[in-house]
C-alpha cells in the first residue's frame, strides 16, 4: 500500500541537535549546506555542473553578505548531531517578532526530524519572549511548507511576491 509522504510519521531522532555559534572556519561547510538547500531548484535549471557551482558560489556570497548586514546581531549557529555539523540556523529577534532567517540541512539529514527539533526549539524561545515567529519559504518548496504547517505556521499576506510569509503565534497561557 502506498501512503502519501505527508502522512508518514516523523522519524525519531537518536540524538538531540546541539548548537554552536558559526565561526569563520565554518564557511566551507556553510557553502555546502547552502548548496544542499538549493539542490532541487538546481536540478531543474538544465545547467552544466560547473555553471551550477559558479552560480551557487556567487549566490552564497551574496546571501552571506546580505544576512550579515541585515541580521548580524542575530543568532547564527551550526546545527550539530553527535558533535558533527549537519546544518545551520539563523534567528533574529526584535521587540515585535522572532524571524527564522534561514535553516539549511545537509540532504542526508532532511526528513529525519532534525528540522522539526530545531524549529520547535526556536518556537520555545519565541514563546518565552511572547513573540510571534515569522519565516519565508519559496512557493515551490512544498516539503518545507508542510513541515511549517505541521508545526503551526500559517501562510500570511507577503509583501515579497517570490516568497510565502508564514507566521506562528505562541499560544496564550
Amino acid at each position: 500500500m502506498h501512503r502519501a509522504r505527508r502522512h508518514l510519521p516523523v522519524p525519531q531522532l537518536t540524538a538531540r541537535p546541539t548548537y554552536r555559534p558559526v565561526e569563520a572556519a565554518d564557511t566551507p561547510f556553510l557553502r555546502t549546506a547552502y548548496a544542499h538547500s538549493r539542490r532541487d531548484e538546481m536540478a531543474l535549471s538544465g545547467w552544466a555542473d560547473d555553471q551550477i557551482e559558479t552560480f551557487l558560489d556567487s549566490q552564497f556570497a551574496f546571501q552571506a553578505a546580505h544576512y550579515a548586514m541585515q541580521f548580524g546581531d542575530g543568532d547564527h549557529s551550526l546545527i550539530l548531531l553527535n558533535g558533527q555539523p549537519v546544518g545551520r540556523v539563523w534567528l533574529h529577534d526584535t521587540s515585535e517578532r522572532r524571524l527564522l532567517v534561514d535553516i539549511a540541512l545537509l540532504t542526508e539529514f532532511q526528513g529525519q526530524g532534525v528540522g522539526t527539533a530545531v524549529i520547535r526549539k526556536a518556537q520555545v524561545g519565541a514563546r518565552r519572549l511572547a513573540l510571534p515567529m515569522i519565516l519565508h519559504v519559496l512557493p515551490f518548496n512544498t516539503g518545507a511548507r508542510r513541515l511549517y504547517e505541521r508545526l503551526g505556521f500559517s501562510a500570511a499576506v507577503s509583501p515579497d511576491a517570490d516568497r510565502v510569509r508564514m507566521v506562528w503565534t505562541p499560544p496564550v497561557s
